[in-house]
């Protein structure tokens, strides 16, 4: 055993078993005993010596050597230690004299040769039995002398390895950029400690305190963090974790709570806006326009600001609604939820129209009246009123018409007319008013002739004059012994049709107009186009082939020639003639070379009026999806092979006419041949370790790259 391990034993008084304990007691015992005749026998022979006076004792016998009281230092910082951590005591004493140092332990001497200065005594501490008092011992080397003891240093050894406490200052679940934490590391045995900290594994440099304050936190501070407790070389078990968890702030979501975004003037609208999953506590603001509202009596926002109703829609309301999301106690705010545009309508004014002729009638004869608005008139439901009475309801099967068969005097009156949106509880204002005349009776009638013989001759010419005592647009029917004579006093006005009837037309369509007057005949025709005469005399015009020089507006007229009488003119028909359009053939998904099983999505439209046409699609040349089918202008592949490759594109025809336009420009399909286990293809790969954003994306000479989710690029030449 060599010296020092005689040493540390001899500190810790190691008993291994009972029975060397009882051997030990037994040597102690022997050694007691030894010591006992050992006295008994020298004081037997000093008996037998020569005895001296105390006089020449005094005078021969120097006096002992008295050294001086030695002052026990600890040297090293801690006198309470763990194991491995290391206590230096130091015996210091001041004399002329040389002096020899012994040490104790709880009273007991310790090895003289286990320490390697004689003053100084070194313990590395490695069980609570290095635990004890301790004490150094001095005497002169030169004898006689006395010996004088120290006071005592306790040095203590703790059992096990501390484990720091870790606190922290906010305990939120997630926390967002800006905001400020404080983690407090302690260890509550023992003093001298510096702190370390971790987060996910890692030292973080430069903090060696206690506590650990991150003034403004990010994202890239979410992590595992725990401490650990140091001095000098000693390290404590590491603390407890905790998560911090740093997130950006959510985005609101703002709904409508109303059903509909445009609104009439006096309507409510009412919106919510709240934050998904995530911390409590939050409360909003509102803008429109990025202009935050107040709290006021039309525009009341609740306690925390989760709902904004507007209960009275002015012009001013309108405009883009967000809503922003605020914790107020930890000074985080969001950023806008998505918007919401709010139309704001004046409520339209209905007009009231007659439908019959006259505003003054007859008794027995009808009246039709129709209350309409400019737009939108069949979202509406109509209420009738005479005089300011309500005659016809809202929401009548009558609709937005109000008919009296049979007027009498009673039916006089000032009409009008409001309307109520169906769905909605919005009311407008009354129309001008209709002023409707009902006549007591029906006019009388007077016939006379000039000139008034009795008696008249053949070749004489007469006229008859039939007179109503109320003037108005009258047609007279005129009779002969009680037969009815067919007499026409105005005009008449020939219909014009077309065909096909059509407003837009396009280039190398046919189209024919037809001319007729109703209940005659005998009648020739006269056609106009932009008021200059057409040389045809038909009742139809037919037009083949048409092109752009065929717009114009057409009209026609008729005449008898035999009597020279002629009509007035039809109405007018405005021919617009347009050149055919060529569609567009667009990729929806993303790619044009596409790798086996993946989808591909195509769409063909044309740039105006698209849903008039039907479409048909092609694949080198060949069609591959006919006219009128049931996905309409889409094309779509479910899992692309390599048949599916190729040139495509795709041709319109309109639905309600054989109009056909030309092909769209060509489309190009590339399908891969080969598909790798990760459904990538490559020609060459390399990994690149891909760690920020600028480096997803890559190119080299001639080369494209696609980043793929593992962080592989593929070089496609």
């Amino acid at each position: 055993m060599s010296q020092r391990s005689r040493y540390m034993s001899q500190l810790r008084h190691p008993v291994s078993t009972c029975a060397s304990c009882a051997a030990q007691w037994k040597m102690w015992l022997f050694k007691v005993f030894s010591v006992i005749y050992m006295v008994a026998v020298c004081a037997s022979q000093e008996n037998d010596a020569t005895t001296y006076s105390s006089r020449e004792r005094e005078s021969t016998t120097p006096p002992p050597f008295v050294p001086p009281v030695p002052d026990l230092e600890r040297t090293s910082s801690w006198s309470d230690v763990f194991s491995s951590e290391k206590v230096v005591l130091e015996c210091k004493a001041t004399s002329s004299s040389e002096l020899s140092f012994t040490w104790k332990k709880n009273g007991s001497p310790l090895d003289p040769n286990l320490s390697p200065s004689p003053d100084k005594l070194t313990i590395t501490a490695t069980s609570t039995q290095d635990s004890g008092s301790y004490t150094c011992v001095v005497e002169g080397k030169k004898k006689p002398s006395q010996t004088k003891e120290s006071g005592p240093v306790e040095i203590k050894v703790y059992a096990s390895t501390p484990k720091p406490t870790l606190t922290r200052d906010s305990d939120f679940g997630e926390m967002f950029p800006g905001e400020a934490i404080t983690f407090n590391c302690n260890v509550d045995v023992s003093s001298g400690w510096e702190y370390l900290w971790y987060n996910d594994e890692n030292q973080i440099s430069g903090v060696n305190t206690k506590s650990y304050t991150i003034n403004s936190v990010t994202t890239q501070n979410s992590g595992q963090y725990y401490c650990k407790g140091k001095r000098d070389q000693f390290l404590t078990d590491q603390s407890e974790s905790t998560t911090l968890n740093v997130t950006d702030p959510p985005t609101p979501a703002l709904q409508l709570q109303t059903a509909w975004e445009n609104v009439f003037e006096d309507e409510a609208v009412e919106f919510h806006c709240h934050v998904v999953g995530s911390s409590p506590g939050w409360t909003f603001t509102w803008h429109r326009n990025n202009q935050q509202l107040q709290n006021n009596s039309v525009e009341i926002i609740n306690g925390d600001g989760s709902s904004l109703k507007i209960t009275s829609v002015r012009q001013i309301h309108k405009g883009s609604y967000s809503c922003k999301a605020h914790l107020t106690s930890r000074g985080v705010n969001s950023g806008f939820s998505n918007e919401v545009m709010i139309q704001v309508r004046e409520i339209p004014v209905p007009t009231l129209n007659l439908v019959t002729k006259w505003p003054d009638v007859f008794p027995t004869e009808s009246v039709n009246m129709s209350c309409e608005m400019q737009t939108d008139s069949a979202d509406w439901t109509y209420a009738f009123y005479r005089d300011g009475t309500k005659v016809q309801h809202y929401n009548s099967d009558k609709g937005r018409n109000l008919s009296i068969t049979s007027a009498s005097t009673s039916d006089g009156g000032s009409y009008s007319c409001s309307g109520k949106l169906k769905s909605r509880d919005v009311y407008s204002t009354n129309s001008s008013p209709l002023k409707l005349h009902v006549y007591a009776e029906k006019p009388t009638l007077t016939l006379t002739r000039d000139p008034d013989y009795n008696v008249m001759f053949a070749g004489e010419a007469v006229t008859f004059s039939c007179a109503i005592s109320v003037q108005s647009e009258w047609t007279y029917l005129w009779y002969k012994d009680g037969s009815k004579l067919k007499v026409q006093d105005n005009k008449p006005k020939p219909t014009i049709t077309q065909q096909p009837d059509a407003k837009k037309l396009y280039v190398g369509e046919n189209v024919s107009f037809e001319c007729k007057v109703e209940n005659s005949d005998g009648w020739s025709y006269d056609w106009y186009k932009d008021e200059a005469s057409i040389l045809n005399n038909s009742n139809s015009l037919k037009m083949e082939g048409l092109g752009l020089l065929n717009w114009g507006v057409y009209k026609c007229k008729a005449r008898r020639d035999k009597t020279g009488f002629n009509t007035e003119f039809s109405d007018q028909r405005t021919l617009q003639i347009f050149e055919i359009p060529v569609p567009t053939l667009n990729l929806v998904t993303k790619w044009p070379d596409v790798f086996p099983t993946e989808s591909v999505d195509m769409s063909c439209e044309m740039q105006t009026d698209s849903a008039d046409w039907t479409y048909a699609f092609y694949r080198d040349g060949t069609k591959v999806q006919h006219y009128n089918s049931d996905k309409g202008r889409n094309l779509s592949i479910t899992s692309a092979s390599t048949s599916d490759g190729g040139n495509y594109s795709c041709s319109g025809k309109l639905k309600s006419r054989d109009v056909y336009s030309t092909n769209s420009s060509p489309l190009k399909l590339h399908v891969y041949e080969e598909e790798e286990e990760n459904g990538t293809v490559c020609s060459e790969t390399t990994p690149l370790p891909i760690t920020k954003q600028e480096d997803q994306a890559a190119t080299t000479d001639n080369q494209e790259t696609t980043e793929t989710n593992g962080g592989l690029s593929s070089f496609l030449k």
